[in-house]
């Protein structure tokens, strides 16, 4: 069921990753294919989390991983394919054909981009990530790219978040809701709804997902803090 979901969604082309709409034959880079691309693999790792296919969810991440690099996100990605490396093997799911060539592309191409100091420090980071908050993360890429959201990809003067507030953002990034977050710091459920709306207004992103990725990126927040 995986290799058919996944050779599906994504093919091969010489210099690109792809997927389409009528037989999914769309360019990555092409849009709105990309956000096309983002929901079936989203829709893919909610199918398996539902059946708790662990064996195969972990797939999802190499995908991801894939698709942030074919976008320029090199850093994000480099940090997924190091969480999906580890967690392959502790799952016995190893990539194979035909999705692994192009993994293995990808992280070439980030490897290039970054350089391989940069994303062997990244790669290792990834690997820390425990399988809850690695899925977390890779869908929290995903929605991102599916919503079409804009990300900074560097960084601007903008306000400093608080102490309070980076933590607020830190449970942000583990998925909670304002509720939830309100219960976990003992604080009332409007004014964690409060502190999110500042983050989000600080930040200059328009979704909680956003914040995320652009926190993750400008180490506001550290994917170790996420295990």
């Amino acid at each position: 069921m995986r290799n058919a979901i996944l050779r599906h969604h994504i093919r091969p082309r010489p210099g690109k990753v792809s997927s389409s709409s009528d037989d999914c034959s769309i360019s990555f880079g092409a849009s709105p294919a990309i956000h096309v691309a983002a929901r079936r693999i989203r829709e893919y790792l909610d199918l398996c989390s539902s059946f708790r296919l662990i064996g195969v969810v972990t797939e999802a991440i190499d995908a991801t991983a894939s698709l942030l690099s074919e976008l320029g996100d090199h850093e994000a990605g480099a940090l997924l394919f190091g969480a999906a490396e580890r967690l392959n093997e502790e799952t016995g799911n190893p990539s194979t054909f035909p999705e692994r060539p192009i993994y293995d592309a990808a992280r070439a191409l980030a490897r290039t981009a970054l350089g391989t100091e940069r994303y062997l420090e990244l790669h290792r980071e990834g690997e820390l990530l425990a399988l809850e908050p690695a899925l977390a993360l890779t869908r929290t890429h995903l929605e991102t790219i599916e919503h079409g959201d804009a990300v900074p990809l560097q960084g601007r003067a903008r306000r400093p978040l608080t102490p309070r507030e980076l933590e607020v953002l830190q449970l942000v990034a583990v998925g909670l809701t304002d509720r939830e977050i309100g219960d976990r710091l003992f604080i009332s459920y409007r004014t964690a709804r409060t502190h999110v709306s500042n983050i989000l207004e600080k930040l200059d992103v328009p979704s909680r997902s956003a914040a995320t990725t652009l926190a993750l990126r400008e180490g506001l927040i550290r994917l170790d803090d996420m295990s």
